[in-house]
């Protein structure tokens, strides 16, 4: 490889070194920079889905805040077992599955953890509750990079 190098005339080296360069330019760009927009596009995508689970958030809980103070309908009284209620109540909203543990904290509490649950599903299994007289003592929702699709734990309490 030398000896054909030592046997190229200064102008051919010099083109050679100028379009090797130039190819491992395009080459860089290539495998580089062309990828960015569509990650920045992706990223951007990410940032609107979570912007709009934490908005929709802080909407419900302003609801929520309202619905405590001037609550619209009579809680129905509940019968049987608050257990009970939540494992009914998980299956008719269809998140049963999602429901990775369950643990009853008492007669008049339950705690509940979901690892990826429909944010729409479990708000309105929620409301359900709510109208049997079941209520939310603590939630902690993250959302998930999957738009709609969130980590749930929630204590209810009778």
């Amino acid at each position: 490889m030398k000896a054909w190098w030592q046997g190229l005339e200064p102008r051919e080296q010099r083109m050679l070194l100028l379009g090797s360069l130039a190819l491992l330019g395009m080459l860089l760009y290539v495998l580089l920079l062309e990828k960015l927009p569509a990650e920045r596009e992706q990223a951007q995508q990410s940032l609107l889905a979570s912007q709009k689970v934490f908005y929709r958030l802080e909407a419900i809980a302003e609801q929520v805040k309202m619905a405590r103070k001037n609550p619209l309908h009579k809680k129905s009284p509940l019968k049987g077992s608050l257990l009970g209620l939540v494992d009914r109540s998980t299956r008719q909203a269809g998140i049963r599955q999602q429901v990775k543990r369950l643990t009853p904290d008492g007669k008049d509490q339950v705690r509940l953890w979901f690892d990826s649950v429909s944010f729409d599903q479990s708000m309105n299994w929620l409301e359900k509750l709510y109208q049997q007289g079941v209520q939310v003592e603590q939630i902690s929702v993250n959302p998930l990079s999957q738009a709609g699709l969130v980590r749930l734990s929630v204590t209810l309490v009778r």
